[in-house]
């Protein structure tokens, strides 16, 4: 078979309860006339996973099979691979499509599992096991790279377009315990082999390593320039769906149909109880889905509390189990072996690992299809032609019209009124936001900013809060309340700031220091951390992530010499988180940009012009600059009204100078150079 990863093969790569059963009735492969149609969609290894049972070796130490159960294990890998490669020989000879499904376990090497069940370096005798073609198995390291923990190849597996199905662990691994028991029994789930089958299925361990080697693999392929978005494969590989949106969000499976090359039209939304008898071990599995005649949207996950959850768990399962459940994987290959985007991109606390996973996989959007933007799943459409020369693409819409119609806005710095914070306010709602939220420490002035911009613009709903912008639980809980309202954040302009300590840094004490860094720097960081997370949730109204952030540092923080010590550091600190966190948010269409005015009459720098006024001498502020004048808050208030509008769409992870030519050049009193 070719190494080229084929268009027309597609492998669902999946846990057990994850709703992949659910997923295949609502494809209905059997009335897509262009599929090759394989009955429960695939699990062409289940019958290792089956014999395993039947042996009574699961798992068993590899060097500790006896010969009979080795042979017979390499017998039955050989058969799975042969059927499996002729179910695609023949798909492929009638111009078929392949779209089958496989649990991640049930293609792990022997070696590989070995070690996980019983701990690295523990297998000295034995080579992995590797599929090199039809009932060529062999023990060796060729032809299998570092993530590559299964019994094919790296050339095998590069020819499928994977497909990762991923439900949140709170659930599956709870449904899968309590089948194994409807299964087995609750004493052989409790016994030592029911234990090391829980710890082979609890983790998505093998789902992450496969997901890592085609992540990879398609980094390499785009560094050679092929588009892998290809025809009606058109979409971001490795793909990743949720199960909460397979149930809750129908759109997302239409979107997927469009990209496998599937009819959409011919998707099944209610089925009939399917009534075929089945080995007692596997319909213990399939009881739920067996039953079942449509969706049933309460089995999503949502948000789940896990302090909850694990009580529960440790009252059904009893304190052993239910701790293994809880904390399935911790260690060395805790975070890093679970989750499906880096784990740099979170702050999280330290295992339980399922802690880890609820803040990845509710309150951050996963990256999953619908968490990869708009541009890289559909791509930018074409215009059609005029007199044969192709019409100008465009992303953004007509920016005569309202520039942010409909969109959910925070704004941080918002109280004093002659401020950033109020001038972008205005400017926002003047173009067609849905809600501003106007916030700052101070408040002395937010009502009547609210009353005033509702007078002016009686469509856009204005909120107001107080808070201090470097404090993580009231940022949190500030955007959580967006999202609970309005059930989206597109904005986010983390303006709040203060002037620091003007005065010579040896002046300047650690506290005063902090002080400084703890609103301009701090602040903006969290002001990213929770909108970025808050982005990425999709609904029917925003079904892909996108959001602009907008955060307000200095040209003090480009050059030297324009600000004290602590607020030039802070504010290049702001620049250097823009630019970071733009590359930590690759794909998810969330733009971060700094803006960094120049010298601005605000509420910040009153006292110099009031003081520059009194001497009369107002008119030299900004002379430094080509344009030898200050700035007023609007004109600040319209870059951050572009960043956060379409128009802005190909603008990330840059520092936009405001500041009348300051800093294009190096500034000097003229006469002053002989």
């Amino acid at each position: 078979m070719a190494k080229d990863r084929s268009p027309s093969r597609f492998y669902l790569l999946t846990c057990p309860r994850t709703a992949s059963n659910l997923l295949m009735k609502i494809l209905a492969l059997e009335g897509q006339s262009n599929v090759a149609y394989r009955e429960d969609g695939g699990y062409f290894f289940s019958p290792l996973h089956l014999l395993r049972y039947d042996l009574n070796c699961v798992g068993t130490h590899v060097e500790e099979l006896t010969l009979e159960q080795k042979e017979k294990q390499i017998a039955c890998i050989k058969s799975c691979y042969n059927t499996l490669v002729q179910h695609v020989e023949d798909a492929e000879s009638n111009g078929k499509l392949v779209i089958v499904k496989e649990h991640t376990h049930y293609l792990t090497d022997p070696v590989a599992e070995t070690e996980f069940l019983h701990g690295e370096g523990c297998v000295t005798n034995e080579l992995p096991w590797v599929m090199h073609g039809i009932d060529d198995l062999v023990q060796s390291t060729d032809g299998r790279s570092t993530n590559n923990k299964t019994v094919f190849s790296d050339d095998f597996l590069k020819t499928w377009r994977p497909i990762f199905l991923i439900r949140h662990p709170a659930l599956a691994f709870p449904s899968w315990y309590r089948a194994a028991v409807r299964a087995d029994g609750e004493e052989k789930a409790k016994s030592t082999q029911g234990k090391r089958a829980c710890k082979k299925v609890m983790t998505l361990r093998w789902t992450r390593r496969l997901y890592d080697f085609y992540a990879q693999e398609s980094d390499k392929t785009n560094a050679t320039g092929t588009d892998l978005r290809e025809g009606k494969n058109k979409g971001a590989w490795p793909l990743v769906l949720d199960a909460d949106d397979i149930m809750t969000q129908p759109e997302v499976i239409i979107k997927f149909c469009n990209i496998v090359g599937l009819d959409s039209d011919k998707l099944k939304f209610n089925w009939e109880k399917d009534e075929q008898q089945r080995r007692p071990g596997i319909m213990a599995f399939r009881s739920t889905i067996d039953s079942s005649t449509k969706i049933d949207p309460t089995k999503a996950a949502g948000v789940v509390d896990i302090d909850q959850e694990a009580q529960k768990w440790r009252e059904e399962f009893g304190e052993e189990i239910g701790c293994l459940v809880e904390e399935p994987e911790t260690g060395a290959h805790g975070l890093s072996s679970c989750i499906l985007v880096p784990a740099s991109n979170y702050t999280t606390a330290s295992p339980p690992v399922l802690r880890h996973i609820q803040s990845i996989m509710t309150a951050v959007a996963k990256k999953r299809l619908q968490a990869i933007s708009q541009q890289l799943v559909e791509g930018i459409p074409d215009a059609g032609e005029f007199e044969n020369i192709p019409r100008i693409r465009e992303v953004a819409q007509d920016s005569l019209g309202p520039r942010i119609k409909d969109k959910v806005v925070i704004i941080t710095g918002t109280n004093s009124p002659i401020g950033i914070g109020r001038a972008t306010a205005h400017q926002y709602a003047r173009h067609g936001a849905k809600a501003i939220y106007i916030c700052d420490f101070a408040d002395s002035h937010l009502d009547v900013h609210k009353r005033e911009i509702e007078s002016l613009y009686p469509g856009v709903n204005v909120h107001t809060r107080q808070f201090d912008a470097g404090d993580e639980e009231e940022v949190k809980k500030l955007v959580d309340d967006v999202i609970e309202t309005y059930g989206r954040l597109d904005i986010m302009f983390a303006n709040a700031g203060i002037v620091g300590a003007p005065k010579l840094f040896t002046e300047v004490s650690g506290e005063e220091f902090m002080q400084t860094m703890d609103t301009n720097a701090k602040g903006p960081f969290l002001a990213t951390k929770y909108a970025s997370i808050a982005m990425r949730k999709t609904s029917p109204a925003k079904p892909y992530p996108a959001g602009s952030i907008i955060l307000t540092a200095s040209v003090a923080g480009m050059r030297s010499n324009a600000g004290s010590t602590d607020y030039s550091a802070s504010k290049a600190a702001v620049i250097s988180l823009a630019q970071t966190c733009s590359f930590q948010l690759s794909g998810t269409g969330i733009r971060v940009n700094a803006i960094c005015p120049g010298v601005v009459e605000t509420g910040m720098t009153k006292a110099m012009y009031d003081h520059a006024r009194s001497r009369g001498t107002e008119k030299k502020i900004g002379q430094l600059n080509p344009l030898m004048r200050g700035a007023v808050a609007d004109e600040i208030a319209r870059v951050a009204l572009f960043l956060g509008s379409d128009e802005s769409s190909y603008v990330n992870g840059q520092a936009w100078a405001v500041c009348g030519g300051l800093s294009a050049g190096h500034p000097f009193v003229p006469g002053k150079l002989a």
